[in-house]
């Protein structure tokens, strides 16, 4: 199966760097692999060639995401993982929030890095398990804070979503318009939304279409 043919690996300890070099080969026979230890040294090696970046987050000079910007002007196809000891909060949801294809732990067997490799060269997110179950915890909350709607509302809110005007809704539900009109305001109100691309933005994430 084809694979990535030339990679740039920013880690400044040998060790990891051997490391994420040997899994690299496993999977990826012909594969070209840069190294760097610091942004700076990076940054001079960025090129439209490089199909996938593997970036550690703690270097001399900074965070690797700091190259993402310059990443994705080059090549915007091109993947980037990220490879570190770092799994706060905050240290991963920027990560992610900028856009990468893979965060993955350096506490995972090689194996687990063959595979998020592959993962990420077939297009998939690739996290490690802790991570996973972050993400999915913090969408778990994110559903829970979404607005409680009445059977009534959620009645309009999903007419309205699909592409009815207030008048044909009131037809539909053999209410009266003032009475839709009242629902969507009471809808408006519960949901925060400011104009109507919103509105449908949060039938979408309430599973109202």
């Amino acid at each position: 199966m084809p694979m990535f043919k030339k990679v740039l690996v920013l880690e400044d300890r040998q060790e990891h760097f051997e490391f994420l070099r040997q899994a690299l080969e496993r999977i990826c026979s012909d594969v070209e692999i840069l190294s760097a230890k610091n942004i700076q040294e990076a940054r001079q090696k960025l090129s439209k060639d490089i199909e996938l970046y593997i970036l550690d987050l703690e270097l001399p000079d900074g965070a690797g995401i700091e190259l993402i910007p310059s990443i994705r002007g080059l090549r915007s196809s091109a993947k980037v993982m990220v490879f570190t000891v770092f799994d706060e909060d905050d240290t991963f949801f920027k990560a992610m929030r900028m856009g990468i294809d893979g965060y993955v732990l350096k506490t995972e067997p090689q194996q687990g890095l063959v595979d998020a490799i592959n993962d990420v060269y077939k297009g998939m997110a690739a996290l490690s398990p802790a991570l996973a179950r972050k993400l999915m915890n913090f969408h778990a909350a994110s559903f829970e804070e979404l607005p409680k709607l009445s059977d009534k509302e959620t009645a309009v809110l999903k007419l309205i979503a699909q592409g009815h005007t207030m008048k044909s809704a009131a037809e539909h539900l053999n209410r009266s318009i003032d009475t839709v009109k009242f629902h969507v305001k009471e809808i408006y109100r519960k949901t925060g939304a400011q104009n109507r691309s919103e509105l449908l933005r949060l039938a979408r994430e309430m599973g109202i279409s």
